[in-house]
């Protein structure tokens, strides 16, 4: 322990002092300065009502002046560091000490010192401060008085701002919610509580398409009336001026009511738009309410023909057509694609019959994105074989829980298929009992024949009738490459067991083939044959010979200028 470490501790307390009391004068004029901006800020939004971009541009303002007021208040008194020997040369001006006696003996008290001159001398000037230091007051002349001044603005100022905001909370809670750029309000005598769009309080978004039905609940603090109406200010984002306002009208009549609704009606939202609400004296920030697109879905029927009609020509497909036209008996594949967001549910209905579709493409938010659904591969419906015309619509929900703008129907007609045609021809319409008539008969259709039978009556002489076995003349079905057709049948008529006089009517039926659908028939003319027997077959031989004689003749007669004979049998 040296001689001077009383005089050392003394000048290192000095210096720690006076660096406290800078630093918390340097602190307490930080404070003041954003205080003081603060209360500017407020005063500047409680009269202006500023928006958030004002806002912005006040709160930087503030901060600038905050770090002007830093550099000229604050920095000054930061950064000094300050020694022994300062404090001793200070403590010298303060005791009017004309020597520098000190310095030196605090100089001389070092380690360092020893290499120095004379040691005498050292330990003599040393011993000297020691002696007539002892007793001094070092902190004569140290002065807060900076620091008290600027705290106690300080303090008169959270005094009076904490003052203020115990009896004016709203001010002071609104404040500090529209400093963080909320969108509260000053207290004002008519308060909009809250708005509803549609049902949801302050949504983001809305359907396309869909009208939009505001309802603002407005109440007023102290007993005064409400207002009589208010109104919805609307700005579509793409132009530049804002659109007709929109009235709002209150729920009751009574205007002596501290609370009331007031109701206003957009017909659709068709593009993005900002509202700002205005009732009485409140009003809100300009919101944006953002369009939820519509689900925009397609689609997609592929006919495949039965087999019969898979070689006729087919109509060409039109994308996104909800018509078709096919052929009796096709299947019809369905599919639906959804090109802009993710469906939750698809479902075909055709009469009574609801079939949910099955999804085998999710969608992707990209290039060729599209969402597929389809009719269930192992799932019979009416589309399996369509026989008659079918009307069906689609019911979609997407991830919004919206439905297409119009609802997805269409119909699959069938395609006209016309009948099969046939024509008949008898060889002889006089047969005996035991005779093989010939039928010749010739058919067509458009795609193919299924079949051909016979079907007649027997008519006795009496006027009874029997109906006669159906004879198959074909069987084999004959496609349309290989029509029209004429063929031959040789009936044989022995095991009907005929008689003299008996008649035989009968007829064709057709069938065209139509794959596993039953087919349209068509019948023939009818035709008789009359049984005869062998003397009617004979008498009718010599007439026929008798009229061939007559022919002869005449011919002779016409080559050598005689009249000929009439050929029409004896008088």
């Amino acid at each position: 322990m040296t001689k001077l470490a009383e005089l050392r501790s003394q000048l290192s307390a000095l210096r720690h002092r006076r660096a406290s009391a800078r630093r918390w004068t340097a602190a307490c004029g930080l404070l003041l300065a954003v205080v003081l901006a603060l209360l500017v800020i407020f005063a500047v939004d409680v009269l202006f009502s500023m928006t958030v971009m004002q806002r912005l541009v006040s709160i930087g303002i503030g901060l600038a002046a905050i770090a002007w007021a830093f550099r000229k208040f604050v920095a000054p008194w930061l950064g000094h560091r300050e020694s022994d020997l300062d404090m001793a040369l200070l403590v010298e001006r303060q005791q009017r000490i004309d020597t520098s006696d000190i310095v030196a003996a605090i100089q001389f008290d070092s380690p360092a010192a020893a290499a120095w001159g004379s040691g005498e001398l050292r330990s003599a000037v040393i011993d000297y401060v020691a002696e007539f230091s002892h007793g001094w007051n070092v902190f004569e002349g140290f002065s807060r008085k900076p620091l008290a001044r600027r705290a106690g603005i300080l303090v008169v100022l959270l005094l009076g701002i904490g003052l203020a905001a115990f009896f004016y909370p709203a001010y002071a809670t609104t404040f500090l919610n529209r400093l963080a750029l909320g969108a509260r309000h000053y207290p004002t005598l008519v308060r909009i509580d809250r708005i509803e769009i549609n049902g949801v309080e302050n949504p983001a978004r809305a359907a396309y398409g869909q009208p939009l039905q505001f309802k603002l609940f407005v109440s007023r603090s102290d007993g005064g009336r409400l207002p009589v109406d208010g109104r919805i200010e609307l700005h579509e984002l793409t132009q530049s001026q804002r659109g007709r306002p929109l009235d709002l009208q209150p729920k009751s009549a009574d205007r002596s009511l501290k609370r009331d609704t007031y109701e206003g009606k957009m017909s659709a939202l068709l593009e993005a738009i900002e509202y700002q609400a205005f009732v009485g004296d409140d009003w809100t920030e300009p919101t944006r309410l953002d369009v939820i697109p519509l689900p925009l879905v397609d689609v997609k029927l592929t006919p495949h023909p039965p087999e019969y009609a898979r070689r006729a020509p087919q109509d060409p497909e039109m994308p996104g057509s909800r018509q078709l036209l096919v052929f009796e008996g096709s299947r019809v594949d369905l599919q639906i694609q959804c090109g802009n967001k993710h469906l939750k549910q698809a479902e075909l209905t055709i009469g009574e019959e609801r079939i949910p579709l099955t999804m085998i493409k999710p969608f992707s938010a990209g290039r060729g994105g599209e969402e597929i659904w389809q009719l269930p591969a192992n799932r019979q419906s009416p589309l399996s074989s369509v026989t008659a015309t079918l009307n069906y619509q689609l019911n979609v929900v997407d991830e919004d829980q919206l439905k297409p703008d119009h609802p997805i129907s269409g119909s699959i007609r069938i395609k006209a298929d016309g009948k099969p045609t046939i024509t008949t021809k008898l060889v002889t319409k006089n047969v005996l009992p035991i005779a093989i008539p010939k039928i010749e008969y010739t058919i067509d259709d458009d795609f193919g024949v299924a079949k051909v039978i016979l079907r007649g009556q027997l008519i006795k002489p009496d006027g009874t009738t029997t109906d006669i076995d159906e004879v198959t003349l074909l069987a084999d079905r004959v496609l349309a490459d290989r029509l029209p057709q004429t063929l031959g049948y040789y009936w044989k008529l022995e095991p009907l067991k005929l008689a003299k006089d008996d008649q035989l009517r009968i007829k064709l039926e057709v069938w065209d083939d139509r794959g596993g659908v039953a087919g349209q028939s068509v019948e023939s003319q009818v035709m008789q044959l009359n049984v005869v027997d062998i003397s009617d077959v004979l008498a009718a031989q010599q007439e026929f010979d008798k009229a061939a004689d007559r022919g002869i003749e005449n011919i002779s007669d016409l080559q050598t200028g005689k009249k000929p004979q009439a050929t029409g049998g004896s008088k």
